[in-house]
């Protein structure tokens, strides 16, 4: 009730509530995700366009962020001398590819899509986080400064810091973190709230829940820090900002598919230099078509049996399987989103890839089927896993003739 009030106030009040201590952005549009997808700094990067008056969607960002067309496999393992702390990315390293939605929307990404919507992008997170002091006051500033000049800007929290979610989960006291995107639309220091869009609560309250929300300055500082230690990233997230500015007409619908339909062929081709550098070329080796088939060959027989001991006495300390079987939902549904967007254009190529990258969907979902039962058939012993191997390296074939259609 307290935020359906704040909207109402905000409807009679000029375009921005300003002072130098608290400044409030009006008509921010508001975009959701679903409870099941990973699409929330891709919500919030819609919300900032459309703010700027651009005719866009969510699922159209998705496509032109090269969603639907991108894979990352072999994580690095072994932290680098710069990293805060190593990286738990490198688990499950094997048996499974990193979809789009999974590794995030990096510098190079936003770069790209601010390009096509004739937007400058102004993206920003420090390579190290050793005074938290000073990147909290560094942070704050830039956000400050953002939004008195009326410009909506997008960050990572932990959610599982937000009260919001501690109350909807019953988070109080757990140990885990997990990141999530915001945009920032307000700031108050005079009674210590910032005021967000949170693209993730229409999906379980309402979308009233997920506008203008409010979170004391105190919780917010130590969201933004606790985002560092989520299990999710593989690179740094803490004090990160997204902030576009309009420099004038976007491209045209025809423009921007052409350009994001040829750098999305190249991701697909495992060009890595289309895919984003912070995201995925600093984590990974091996992208599209060449993570497919290296995804094959860990599910040959002899490559599967010499890892299995393995996994079967890490999976009495950790959910090996359990993350590699929700990385296949990842990749189906994103196939599935990014074909139903595609379907609806008026372009050929796009009506054929909806088609292929549908049908590339069910095979990835015939994979979660086959892991599922490969799970439990490695109780048994090793070579009753044969024909279950056998159907699993047959359907990432199916997949490879699918991508190599869609390159051609």
């Amino acid at each position: 009730m307290k935020v359906v009030w704040l909207v109402a106030i905000l409807l009679l009040l000029p375009n921005t509530i300003s002072s130098d201590e608290r400044h409030i952005i009006k008509n921010v549009p508001y975009v959701a995700q679903s409870k099941n997808d990973l699409y929330c700094n891709y919500a919030c990067c819609a919300m900032l366009l459309q703010y700027y008056g651009i005719n866009t969607s969510l699922y159209e960002i998705l496509h032109n962020a090269g969603l639907g067309y991108s894979l990352s496999a072999r994580p690095r393992v072994i932290p680098r001398p710069t990293d805060d702390f190593p990286y738990p990315i490198g688990l499950p390293r094997h048996f499974r590819c990193w979809c789009g939605q999974e590794t995030s929307l990096g510098e190079e990404d936003a770069k790209f899509l601010a390009s096509l919507y004739n937007l400058s992008c102004e993206y920003f997170y420090p390579e190290y986080v050793i005074n938290e002091r000073k990147c909290w006051e560094e942070y704050w500033n830039r956000i400050k400064n953002y939004i008195s000049e009326d410009i909506p800007v997008a960050t990572n929290v932990d959610f599982t810091m937000l009260p919001y979610y501690i109350e909807l989960f019953n988070l109080s006291g757990k140990a885990y973190h997990f990141s999530h995107n915001i945009v920032i639309v307000g700031f108050d220091e005079i009674n210590g709230v910032v005021y967000y869009h949170d693209p993730l609560c229409a999906a379980y309250t309402s979308e009233e829940d997920g506008k203008y929300a409010e979170l004391p300055i105190d919780i917010f500082r130590k969201a933004v820090y606790s985002v560092h230690w989520c299990i999710w990233n593989g690179w740094e997230e803490g004090y990160t900002t997204l902030a576009f500015k309009k420099l004038g007409e976007p491209l045209s619908k025809e423009k921007i598919f052409e350009l994001a339909h040829k750098r999305n062929i190249e991701r697909m081709k495992g060009n890595a230099s289309a895919y984003d550098k912070q995201s995925c070329r600093e984590n990974f080796c091996l992208f599209g078509i060449d993570a497919l088939k290296a995804l094959k060959k860990d599910f040959m027989f002899m490559n599967f049996a010499m890892r299995a001991p393995f996994i079967i006495l890490l999976m009495k300390f950790y959910p090996y399987m359990s993350l590699v079987i929700q990385s296949y939902e990842f990749v189906a549904m994103e196939k599935h989103n990014v074909s139903q967007y595609l379907k609806n254009l008026n372009f050929s190529v796009a009506k054929n890839d909806a088609t292929l990258l549908e049908m590339e969907s069910k095979y990835w979902k015939e994979i979660k089927f086959y892991l599922k039962e490969l799970n439990e058939t490695m109780k048994k012993g090793f070579l009753a896993t044969i024909p279950i191997l056998q159907n699993i390296t047959n359907t990432i074939d199916k997949i490879i003739d699918v991508e190599t259609e869609i390159i051609s």
